[in-house]
């Protein structure tokens, strides 16, 4: 399905502010970890990144419990509008923005604005749980070159990043460009490899009281997902991070739900400083969003899932002690031998429940986007 949309934000009276050069992002701010970008379709992305310097409440919360995916002020993810050059870029289906579309541009989105709830900005209106504008002029990035190698135990194993930026040149052209690769053959959990490039160019050129910039990026991204599991799968298979979604299939190992993400995005944006006190700014976003996941595929045939509820032996003994009728002595000779199965299937010790083959004809979902925005600010 193609979607079109050209939307204007208001156009309001506010006060005139510098633009600010890049700058580090203290602890205090909220922050977010990859492993926190609510990439998979079955967890909620409830990140919410805020500057709480002037707020004592968001300063106390927003560092120390952004591991535990805190919501500010309860409000889910989608009440947080995030702007990239004053361009409104939350998802128009959901709501919600995609951290992962930016994952691996550490260096472009630290150049950021932060307004909590009922703040006032430069960019737009604040949402209800505060707003976010990503600067991604050249001109306003740190100058020079920068390489980083990194190594981690949760969603990648090794991690390469390079950045450009040349700042203004003596005839007002700045250029920008970014590449980072993140790999993992197999992640914090068990059966998610990982493997990730992401790049970023732009462009921009000052004309006296105009300026006009230009910045693509992406994150093409191919992943082996993390499923949901019930406490008595943790407990047969003796193991907290148990992930249904792979096995071995002739002695290779797969993962059943590999998922692919790509969503290119360019924006253009012309700044107008009309006089000591006015501005004008207009961006022009268009995004080109893919998104791929296979699925275990069976035809007459019960769910192959080896955590499928009528394998498990609860669906033979009500093992919680609430329901007499399911408490017979025949039921718990059934619960013991469904018990007893699943052990021998997995041998001992067991470290994982059965084995989620994968078959070679998989099921894909396939869900392509595009949208243009154009979103024009007057500050004055």
């Amino acid at each position: 399905m193609v979607l079109a949309v050209c939307c204007s934000t208001l156009a309001q009276a506010q006060s005139n502010q510098t633009q600010q050069a890049a700058k580090s992002l203290d602890e205090n701010a909220f922050t977010f970890t990859e492993a926190q970008l609510g990439e998979d379709d079955n967890m909620s992305q409830n990140v919410t990144i805020l500057n709480s310097t002037t707020n004592a409440y968001a300063n106390e919360v927003g560092f120390l419990f952004s591991p535990m995916r805190f919501r500010y002020r309860a409000f889910n993810q989608k009440y947080n509008e995030i702007f990239i050059n004053g361009a409104p870029v939350n998802d128009i289906e959901r709501g919600q923005f995609a951290f992962s579309s930016i994952g691996g541009l550490n260096q472009q989105t630290r150049n950021v604005d932060f307004s909590l709830p009922f703040e006032a900005n430069n960019y737009g209106m604040t949402a209800m749980a505060g707003s976010n504008n990503y600067n991604f002029r050249s001109g306003s990035m740190s100058t020079g070159q920068r390489i980083s190698l990194a190594g981690a135990n949760r969603n990648y194993t090794l991690r390469g990043m390079y950045t450009y930026n040349s700042g203004f040149n003596a005839k007002g052209w700045a250029f920008s460009a970014g590449l980072t690769y993140r790999w993992a053959n197999r992640g914090y959990v068990e059966g998610t490899f990982y493997n990730a490039l992401s790049y970023f160019l732009g462009v921009q050129k000052l004309m006296g009281s105009h300026s006009l910039s230009f910045a693509t990026w992406g994150n093409p991204t191919e992943r082996g997902a993390q499923g949901a599991a019930t406490d008595e799968s943790f407990w047969i298979a003796n193991n907290n991070q148990y992930n249904p979604y792979w096995g071995y299939q002739n002695g290779k190992r797969r993962n059943s739900r590999v998922v692919n993400d790509f969503a290119p995005t360019a924006l253009l944006t012309w700044d107008w400083n009309i006089n000591n006190t006015s501005k004008l700014t207009t961006t022009l976003l268009g995004k080109y969003s893919l998104y791929k996941s296979t699925k275990l595929n069976y035809n007459n045939a019960d769910n192959p899932q080896p955590d499928y509820y009528k394998l498990l032996p609860s669906n033979f003994y009500d093992v919680w002690g609430n329901n007499a009728r399911f408490q017979t002595a025949q039921n718990l000779a059934d619960w013991r031998l469904a018990l007893r199965v699943v052990i021998e299937r997995q041998g001992p010790p067991p470290n994982q429940l059965g084995s989620a083959l994968c078959s070679q004809s998989q099921h894909q979902s396939t869900r392509w986007r595009c949208h243009v925005l154009c979103a024009s600010t007057l500050q004055q």
